[in-house]
């Protein structure tokens, strides 16, 4: 079974809550390696560009 290209996407809600998880995963668990970080971080920028800010807020506030 083949998706549709809109069911294919990644919902913003729902990428917005995997780079807080992935962040608290990598910088306050140490559970993910920088591999597995910078993997779901490729795969959700390259389809939502516009979760460049939301990110860098993120990075921000663990600094």
């Amino acid at each position: 079974m083949r998706l549709s290209e809109h069911e294919n996407i990644i919902s913003d809600n729902w990428s917005c809550s995997l780079i807080r998880k992935a962040a608290h995963k990598f910088y306050l668990e140490k559970t993910w390696s920088k591999d597995q970080f910078n993997d779901i971080l490729h795969t959700l920028l390259v389809q939502k560009p516009t979760l460049k800010a939301f990110l860098l807020n993120v990075f921000a506030k663990r600094s």
